[in-house]
């Protein structure tokens, strides 16, 4: 612990090498990539902190966890042991808290506001870590998605836990109690805002199972996304706090005595960003501000400055640190393509087909009554600005796709250079073209959709707009009481909507024209289908896309939000020399699992038999485990499909290996395999089945029925 804090460093640009600066850590390494603080905040001194954490001494010895990582767990164990000044009360159905004479006292908070790649889920994980010895064993961890489960479990596991110990809500259904006697409860800012009527809420799910006089971790990952509970002024007006912005204050406020840990990059960015944080002590007694409105208020005149000092007055009483990884000895150059003749002219055809719609739609706005060019008048100005608005933004995300497809070219090259060398490559692009493969594939047949073959453009923004959004309407006009002319949309006398007949006609002619062309396809596609999918980690939002098979035929793939995870896990570390190499790995592994999973099948599903029709043959006795097991590996008697043969992969695809219900496994048996036995004992021919062999009772091997299936 030092007295006095440590000199800074010399600044470079805006940004102060970070240090602790109260604090030395002997057991603790310094932090991978060096980390830095703006100026502004830099220049504030941290207190002296009290707080001694409690850790492994594997975690310790192993140096898992950064000096800078470490500073954060001190400073906030730090924060915790602290109430906020002045006992209060909830108000509002936990919405806020009031000063109170018979209230509670209410925990202190603490903000962690580092940016990317200071790691952020490590410390959440070390600070839940350092509660969890200490004999508070229930926490709430809120986050943004379902799939950062995963990184929360591996940055738990990181530093000594189980994954096990991190569950989602999600196993326990609504309006029944949570079943886990401790651990770590997982869930999303939409599973905490979800409501039921007749079920309740998660929120009163999760007060229930945390009790009143909790005192555990409640962490808010992705805080930012609580940034909506003050509401305000937005670019459409006036609009009211978001509902998971108020099950989150409600959380926090019907909780007093939990620890309560804010985790956001965007921290001290907007003033809705700060609005949440009940447990900083921002406002209230003791604060230049009486509640959460005036400060709220108070911010938004003073702007980013008035936010910046908030920051720093958060980190001078050691509830707020801010750190962001340094640039220094990062390096990058620029990738410059050049348009060749042939782009060249694509480009400028169009741009032109832009000018002649742009022409056309002053003509169509004219035809249509909703402008009169003329006399210069506006007779509707909601539709013009309306359809002048959807032209432009049109027009700006179609040149964005077609410049970043002609860019390909170059790109190509560059990325199989990067891989021949060893290195990794990641590419981030700005549209992933679902809507366009959305629209492709709804207008589609059902024989086109069984023989695909779509080609995506930036062209279809440009089809899209003329038979979505291009003005056909007819508006008829009329004098409204100040005597001005205005215009209204037209209905005939069964109140179906007129179009102009002169817009129409434009219209149809710009997209005959629009027909002829070229296709400048999907920059994302276009790589995958280089590279292939197997080599090409696709980390992106889309629920489906578009991919070539084995035989060069065009198929829609569905995807899901693990997808990703699924992708990216077996790619880590790939370059461009190893992929078969790595495949035959894959491939090994996975026959080991199936191996596992097979002998685990084989001990849990019993042996069934086939009964002649008509006979009444009683059960087999139940055996023990010894017995079954015995069973299983001796020869079928006649009359019975050992659980061997069940499983044989010969009988049932790689799917169904995994499927534990013994049913499932019977139904599919017969379905695509007959098996019987002659009086000899010999296994017969197996036989084609019939139309009927997958209904209850029936079999397609004569004189035989199926048992019925014991579903316990």
């Amino acid at each position: 612990m030092f007295a006095e804090p440590l000199p800074t460093g010399e600044s470079v640009g805006v940004y102060l090498p970070y240090r602790p600066s109260r604090i030395a850590i002997g057991c603790a390494s310094a932090h991978p990539t060096a980390l830095v603080e703006s100026i502004a905040m830099g220049s504030i001194t941290a207190p002296r902190p009290t707080y001694v954490p409690t850790l492994p001494h594997a975690v310790v010895d192993a140096k898992t966890l950064s000096d800078a990582q470490l500073e954060t767990l001190i400073y906030a164990g730090d924060a915790f042991e602290r109430d906020i000044p002045g006992l209060f009360k909830p108000v509002e159905e936990g919405l806020s808290i009031a000063p109170s004479e018979d209230g509670r006292p209410y925990r202190t908070g603490f903000f962690l506001g580092d940016g990317t790649g200071a790691g952020k889920g490590r410390q959440v994980a070390a600070i839940i870590l350092d509660q969890w010895l200490r004999g508070r064993r229930k926490h709430i961890w809120v986050s943004k998605t379902e799939t950062l489960l995963e990184d929360a479990r591996r940055d738990w596991t990181a530093v000594g836990g189980l994954a096990l110990d991190i569950q989602h809500l999600n196993q326990w259904k609504l309006g029944t109690p949570i079943a886990a006697v401790e651990g770590v409860l997982f869930l999303t800012y939409a599973t905490l805002r979800f409501n039921r009527g007749d079920k309740g809420t998660r929120l009163q799910q999760i007060f229930e199972w945390v009790g009143d006089d909790y005192d555990g971790m409640i962490v808010f990952d992705e805080a930012h996304e609580m940034a909506g509970v003050a509401g305000g002024e937005g670019s459409f007006g006036t609009k009211q706090g978001s509902d998971q912005g108020i099950a989150g204050v409600r959380l926090q406020n019907l909780l007093p005595r939990a620890r309560v840990l804010y985790v956001s990059a965007t921290g001290a960015s907007d003033v809705n960003n700060l609005a949440y944080a009940t447990r900083l002590g921002l406002w209230g007694p003791g604060t230049a501000f009486a509640d959460r409105r005036t400060f709220v208020d108070s911010l938004r005149r003073g702007g980013i400055a008035a936010l910046e000092l908030i920051a720093r007055d958060l980190k001078m009483q050691g509830l707020y640190v801010s750190r962001a990884l340094s640039f220094a000895g990062v390096e990058y150059d620029i990738l410059e393509h050049k348009l060749t003749v042939d782009q060249i002219e694509v480009y400028d055809a169009y741009a032109d087909a832009w000018a002649i719609i742009h022409s056309n739609l002053r003509a169509a706005l004219d035809a249509t009554r909703v402008t009169d060019s003329f006399s210069n008048d506006t007779y509707n100005s909601g539709a013009k600005a309306a359809a002048l608005s959807i032209f432009e933004s049109t027009k700006q995300r179609f040149f964005c796709q077609l410049l970043i497809g002609m860019k390909l070219p170059s790109l190509v090259p560059a990325i199989r250079a990067d891989l021949a060398r060893g290195e990794s490559v990641v590419i981030q692009l700005v549209s992933t073209s679902e809507a366009m493969l959305n629209r492709a594939l709804a207008a589609l047949s059902v024989e086109e959709r069984a023989n695909l073959d779509i080609e995506l453009s930036p062209r279809e923004f440009l089809m899209s707009y003329l038979t979505a959004a291009f003005p056909v309407r007819q508006m008829k006009t009329f004098v409204d009481e100040t005597g001005k002319t205005r215009s209204e949309p037209m209905s005939d006398e069964d109140g179906r909507p007129v179009f102009s007949q002169e817009a129409l006609k434009m219209r149809d002619n710009l997209l005959e024209q629009l027909c002829a062309l070229p296709i400048v396809g999907s920059a994302l596609d276009h790589i995958i289908g280089h590279f292939g999918t197997d080599a090409v980690a696709e980390v992106t939002g889309r629920s489906r896309r578009v991919i070539m098979d084995a035989h060069g035929r065009q198929r829609v793939e569905s995807r899901s939000p693990r997808t990703n995870l699924a992708e990216t896990e077996p790619r880590k570390n790939l370059d461009g020399g190893n992929h078969g190499h790595r495949r035959r790995h894959r491939v090994r592994r996975h026959h080991r699992r199936r191996s596992r999973q097979l002998a685990h099948d084989r001990q849990r599903i019993r042996p069934f038999r086939l009964r002649r029709r008509g006979a009444q043959a009683p059960s087999p006795p139940r055996a023990s485990a010894v017995k079954a097991a015995e069973r299983a590996s001796s020869p079928p008697r006649p009359g019975y499909a050992s659980t061997a043969a069940l499983l044989d992969r010969r009988l049932l695809p790689p799917s169904t290996h995994r499927l534990g219900a013994e049913f499932k496994f019977r139904r599919y048996l017969f379905r695509r395999r007959a098996i019987s036995s002659t009086p000899s004992g010999q296994a017969a021919v197996p036989r084609t089945p019939s139309s009927a062999a997958g209904r209850a009772g029936a079999s397609p091997i004569p004189g035989h029925r199926f048992a019925t299936p014991n579903r316990r």
